[in-house]
């Protein structure tokens, strides 16, 4: 079922909540029942980007402070507000915006559209994400080497047995020393 050109506003603002509702409700007030085409004119200048917005220049500014989902997000907006640029250039602008090593990791792989950068880039950084949390907990987990004393006793210069050595215990990081020979 179509709907009717002059009921398509009507149908649109039963939709609206919040801030919109509201400022639907003050357009009706001014302008009367209005086009569906100035309804979409009014919705872009309310709630579209400003009008002398640089699309392009904000594009050119975004850089990666999150995950790279949120930045793809960011980034998709603002692209939808640039006109013109092809995909070679929209690809350069996405992974211009990565942090290093990130934006290499992807650079190497000469995506040829954007969405494949874009997988690429979530993709290393959940490798970046798992090989980080494997380096902590190795390293938390190490036990720490433990220094052999002096094998010489101070009563008489000869070397302590072979068979003394030192065991480092797993349940705690200090060192366990055989007792002196006497």
């Amino acid at each position: 079922m179509r709907t009717l050109e002059m009921e398509k506003v009507w149908l649109a603002s039963l939709h609206l909540d919040g801030i919109a509702a509201q400022w639907y409700y003050t357009v009706e007030r001014d302008h009367g029942i209005i086009s569906w085409a100035r309804f979409a004119d009014f919705v872009n200048l309310r709630f579209g980007p400003p009008i002398r917005a640089n699309g392009l220049a904000e594009l050119k500014d975004l850089h990666r402070t999150r995950s790279v989902e949120e930045y793809q997000q960011q980034f998709l907006a603002l692209l939808c507000r640039c006109d013109g640029l092809s995909v070679p250039q929209q690809i350069n602008l996405f992974t211009a915006g990565l942090s290093q090593p990130l934006r290499t990791d992807v650079e190497l792989q000469t995506s040829t559209n954007l969405q494949t950068a874009m997988s690429l880039a979530r993709a290393y950084e959940q490798r970046t994400a798992a090989s980080g949390a494997l380096v902590a907990t190795r390293t938390t987990s190490r036990v720490q080497p433990s220094h052999k004393p002096s094998a010489t006793t101070a009563a008489s210069s000869t070397p302590a047995p072979a068979s003394t050595t030192t065991v480092a215990s797993t349940a705690s990081s200090r060192p366990c020393f055989p007792s002196p020979v006497t």
